[in-house]
This record gives C-alpha cells, sequence and structure tokens, in this order.
C-alpha cells in the first residue's frame, strides 16, 4: 500500500536470473509465460552484445522521475508539518529558548523536520535494493552470460517467477 502511494513505476520490483546461453533464457522465458500467467512484454533477455541493457534493467525513466518529485513532496511536506508541531509543542511546553522566541523556534524545528524529511525522501529514491540486480547483470554479461529480468506487475507475480527461476538458475536476484 505505502508502496503504491510513493512510486510512479508500473514495475517497482524486478527478479533476475542468469543463464549460460541465450537457449537457455529463452526457455526460462517461455517456462515463466507458461506456468505463472506473467506476459511476454513483462519478460526481457539481455544478451552479451545488448548495447541498451540498462534500459532493460530500468525501463521506466519517467516513472523514476515521477517517484523522485512524489516522495520529497509527501516526505518534506510530513517533515515541515512534524518540526512545525514539534516547536509548537516546545513553545506551549515552556522549554524557556522556546517560549522566549516562537517563531523562531517554531520555524527552526520546523526547517529541521523538512531537511530530514528530505534525507528520506531521497533514500527511499535511490533504491537500493535495485543496486544488486544491475552490479549482477554487469557482471554477467561482461563473463558473456545471458540475463532474464522480469517486471512483473504484480508482487504475486513476482513470487512465482522467483519461485520458477530458483528451480531452473543457480543465480536468481530480486528487489523489495
Amino acid at each position: 500500500m505505502l508502496k503504491k502511494l510513493l512510486t510512479s513505476e508500473r514495475h517497482p520490483s524486478k527478479v533476475e536470473a542468469v543463464f549460460n546461453s541465450a537457449t537457455d533464457a529463452q526457455q526460462a522465458r517461455q517456462q515463466l509465460t507458461d506456468f505463472t500467467f506473467l506476459r511476454p512484454d513483462e519478460i526481457m533477455i539481455i544478451e552479451k552484445n545488448d548495447r541498451h541493457w540498462s534500459k532493460k534493467v530500468e525501463p521506466e525513466v519517467r516513472g523514476i522521475q515521477n517517484t523522485l518529485l512524489k516522495t520529497h513532496f509527501i516526505f518534506g511536506a510530513g517533515g515541515l508539518f512534524l518540526g512545525w508541531i514539534f516547536g509548537w509543542g516546545l513553545t506551549v511546553g515552556g522549554i524557556p529558548l522556546a517560549a522566549s522566541n516562537p517563531i523562531l523556534a517554531t520555524s527552526m524545528t520546523a526547517f529541521f523536520g523538512l531537511m530530514i524529511g528530505l534525507m528520506f525522501a531521497g533514500l527511499a529514491t535511490l533504491r537500493p535494493d535495485h543496486d544488486p540486480i544491475v552490479a549482477s547483470t554487469r557482471a554477467a554479461l561482461e563473463s558473456g552470460k545471458t540475463v532474464l529480468i522480469v517486471h512483473a506487475e504484480s508482487h504475486r507475480g513476482l513470487e512465482n517467477a522467483e519461485r520458477e527461476l530458483k528451480k531452473i538458475s543457480s543465480e536468481v536476484h530480486s528487489t523489495f
């Protein structure tokens, strides 16, 4: 639920499997479409000479940009509000420094709340869970292997794909 609120990507999670040949990857793709109800357009195969492999790993550049804006607005506004509430609480609570200058105290706590909120937004936007997939894809392609990536629309589809891929590949990675 929270993931849907914060992200603008249609496929924010992914599963990756590494295969020794393109034929093995094609067979895995067929197996996934047969047994997991995934559509062929949700499954991408990246071969060693693919110059645009990064677009297949992260195909939703516009969605990522919208996620960046959405998370920064939501977390920034939330931090600003919580900081303001905290400053108001200090002032009403009779803390001498805050009570002597309530506007400054409330403004400062609101500012710090905004900064903390924006830092959390940056963390949510960075998607550190995608780094292992990008790194393993790069390493697999450099060693001449083929990579299959699943961008399923549902979490259930991703779980099914991961379960099936673990049966046929020894190297499977997934995001949150």
